[in-house]
């Protein structure tokens, strides 16, 4: 057999050399602040069911052995190395502020990212798209209480609809661009998260509020019953799992087989629904976000409706 040529000798050592790096120093894997926390599993009882003179009620309890975000992050973790063989620090950020910095210096080798953070990564360090979730579009709803008069966005145009901050890609940037696209500007009042958010609707500060739907849905069924979605938005490329340039192709590929794999034959269902992908994962690329390119988010945030300044009030996201 001829010996190979010097420069294929050269390429075989250098690959020989990226896999032991990997595999020695591990590949990191960062998930952004804004992805949502895994929906709650709740428990149906029925109090005063045995009384003659109270009525029956349905109430739903959290599940207390419901997983939390870093459980959920740390079994798609251990999932993936056993698929890929690779070794992945998990590492998950408080900051919002912190982690676009990082990602800016290409400090993290796969990121879970929001559309709008991936397209500033792709143009400060080249990060390519990996996967994203299948065939599930992010959305934002306008809900407002059950029995409110309310029919139209035409309804509510002259009262307070209540957002999540001015940052966060779902609840906030998608419905307010959306509404500007129609032609619609609802007065607004800005709230430091979705939950005081909610708590605005509940308590009458707000008529309106914007959720993403994911939370909505994340809501126990009595509490979805009391409230009424108005308008939902069209719906938009989700958030990505991206790379750094110098991840090896060939771990990329594990990577990419190992995710749209991960719900094959109904595996993982369980592990699927808490990372809010229920029909699995599939292979992305940079131009599945060209909805994203389109937003102009300082021209959006620029001269906001906003009628209410409080404590509450967040224009920036730490």
């Amino acid at each position: 057999m001829k010996p190979l040529p010097l420069h294929l000798n050269i390429l075989l050592l250098l690959l020989v050399g990226m896999t032991s790096f990997s595999h020695a120093q591990g590949l990191s894997l960062a998930i952004t602040p804004e992805a949502p926390n895994p929906a709650p599993v709740y428990d149906k009882r029925f109090e005063n069911a045995e009384s003659k003179v109270l009525k029956t009620r349905v109430v739903y309890e959290t599940r207390r052995d419901s997983p939390s975000r870093a459980q959920v992050w740390q079994q798609l973790t251990k999932q993936l190395e056993s698929k890929t063989g690779l070794q992945l620090n998990l590492e998950l950020p408080k900051s919002q502020l912190e982690f676009e910095r990082n990602l800016a210096q290409g400090k993290y080798d796969i990121a879970y990212t929001t559309p709008l953070q991936f397209l500033s990564a792709s143009e400060a360090q080249n990060y390519r798209a990996l996967a994203k979730r299948k065939a599930q579009p992010l959305r934002a709803l306008i809900v407002v209480k059950r029995l409110d008069s309310a029919r139209t966005l035409r309804d509510i145009e002259n009262d307070i609809t209540g957002f999540d901050s001015v940052l966060n890609y779902t609840s906030s940037i998608i419905p307010r661009f959306s509404l500007r696209r129609l032609g619609i500007e609802l007065p607004m009042q800005l709230f430091k998260d979705e939950t005081a958010t909610m708590d605005a609707l509940t308590n009458g500060q707000v008529r309106a509020i914007s959720i993403a739907e994911s939370s909505f849905y994340a809501l126990s069924p009595d509490r979805q019953e009391q409230l009424k979605v108005l308008w939902e938005t069209p719906g938009f490329a989700p958030f990505a799992f991206i790379t750094h340039p110098r991840v090896p192709f060939y771990s990329i590929n594990k990577l990419q087989r190992a995710m749209v794999n991960l719900n094959r034959r109904g595996r993982n269902q369980d592990l699927i629904e808490q990372l809010g992908a229920r029909n699995g994962f599939e292979v992305a690329r940079n131009s599945d976000w060209l909805d994203a390119r389109s937003i102009d988010l300082d021209a959006l945030n620029v001269r906001l409706p906003l009628v209410k300044s409080g404590p509450e009030q967040s224009t920036s996201q730490e």
